[in-house]
């Protein structure tokens, strides 16, 4: 690879490089993916982090079948036209047909005009890119801010910088390449999740002394939020439900709030307290728990979490347990809804069920549950750095701030 500007690539729009951007239709549908001798009308979410979902379908009424316009065509780039403000615009390569899913009217279908200019595989990294989703961005109109829309007009007027077909092709295999590792590692970390899940379960699966989440436990929900909590120069961090997963707190995003002293010495979380997300749309993630590790000691954390703070039990043994099937079970059955929303109480956290084997026991079980999450946190991590490799190589390339070889005839 080199080091020299793109001097030499055409600066030409979207509406160049593509024969058509089709939008599908609105049918009637059942809320479940289509079967055999069914035809499937796309969700949105079939469009979601670069990949094609082809399982994020519904299956369509018979009487609608005529109303299905737009199949999914191998070779294309789906696009949401309408979604969130950070998903409007999400994109992603199509490699085969798939003559039983249709576009809903939210997603457009682009094709290329000419196979011999455009490799329509760069075309989806482009669109996929940084360049790309800030010019996204700036024209995306709506008045709501949960939802924004594209116009056709204005999407087919980005800029596009055109390297030669056979630069595509290279930079596409590049890409191509960086992204087969990355699928290798997912593979890999959804099964040690799997195998770890199914571990925890047998660990956990003995006739021990059973007690309450009450007896073993200082319970304590979150920190009220408001407009009063409005950050100033001396505001606390928090974790928020977004922050707390099922057996990892995430610190990529970590917001502020105003707490006074009082509620500073309060609210602060230290070192394996638990915390337990109080309510969410998926019934499958009430409940879910994460330890306060190091990093996380000393942020507060809003009222939609409990803080649970062990009185004998082994953290790591208690979290487990929290995330047991048993767990899952019991806040599918005794969770409320409203408007969408499951939720928990802490009557109901109080009055759960734990097991407490001998502590040495607990020890024993902790440690094989260490060693476990050190492998499939080195796998993480691993993959982290892979996806940030991906993102500046697709910086480097599709600006062709960085250059690669291609073969020329003689």
């Amino acid at each position: 690879m080199s080091n020299d500007r793109s001097q030499d690539w055409c600066q030409t729009f979207l509406s160049e490089c593509v024969d058509s951007l089709d939008a599908g239709t609105s049918v009637n549908s059942e809320d479940r993916p289509h079967g055999s001798g069914e035809i499937g009308v796309l969700k949105t979410s079939a469009v979601s982090g670069g990949k094609f979902h082809a399982n994020e379908n519904k299956a369509v009424n018979p009487s609608e079948k005529i109303h299905a316009s737009e199949p999914v065509r191998g070779g294309s780039i789906l696009i949401s036209r309408m979604n969130t403000p950070d998903l409007v615009g999400e994109s992603c390569f199509v490699a085969e047909d798939w003559p039983e899913l249709f576009l809903p009217d939210r997603l457009w279908q682009v094709k290329a005009n000419d196979s011999s200019r455009i490799n329509m595989k760069w075309l989806a990294y482009i669109l996929q890119g940084w360049h790309a989703r800030q010019y996204i961005k700036r024209n995306a109109t709506g008045t709501s801010g949960s939802m924004k829309n594209l116009a056709k007009s204005r999407l087919l007027a980005m800029p596009i910088s055109l390297p030669s077909p056979s630069e595509q092709n290279r930079i596409a295999e590049i890409l191509e390449t960086l992204e087969a590792q990355i699928h290798a590692v997912e593979q890999i970390v959804a099964k040690l999740k799997f195998t770890r899940k199914g571990m925890i379960n047998d660990l956990l699966g003995k006739d021990w002394i059973l007690s309450s989440v009450d007896e073993q436990f200082e319970i304590k929900s979150g920190i009220t939020l408001g407009p009063h909590r409005l950050p100033k120069d001396d505001a606390s961090g928090y974790l928020r439900v977004a922050n707390v997963q099922r057996g990892a707190i995430r610190m990529a995003e970590v917001a502020r709030l105003q707490a006074s002293p009082s509620e500073r010495q309060g609210y602060r979380l230290a070192q394996d307290d638990l915390l337990i997300v109080e309510g969410h749309a998926d019934i499958n993630q009430i409940g879910r728990c994460a330890r306060v590790g190091d990093e996380a000691a000393g942020l507060l954390y809003q009222n939609h979490l409990f803080r649970l703070r062990p009185r004998t039990m082994n953290a790591v043994f208690a979290e487990a347990w929290l995330n047991s099937q048993y767990a899952m079970d019991y806040w599918r059955a005794t969770c409320t809804s409203s408007s969408g929303l499951n939720t928990i109480n802490s009557r109901q956290l109080k009055n759960m069920l734990i097991a407490v084997p001998p502590y040495t026991e607990q020890l024993s079980i902790a440690s094989i549950i260490d060693q476990y999450q050190r492998r499939m946190d080195s796998e993480v991590e691993g993959l982290e750095k892979l996806h940030a490799l991906k993102e500046g190589l697709m910086e480097d390339l599709l600006s062709g701030r960085v250059r690669v070889p291609v073969e020329t005839s003689v």
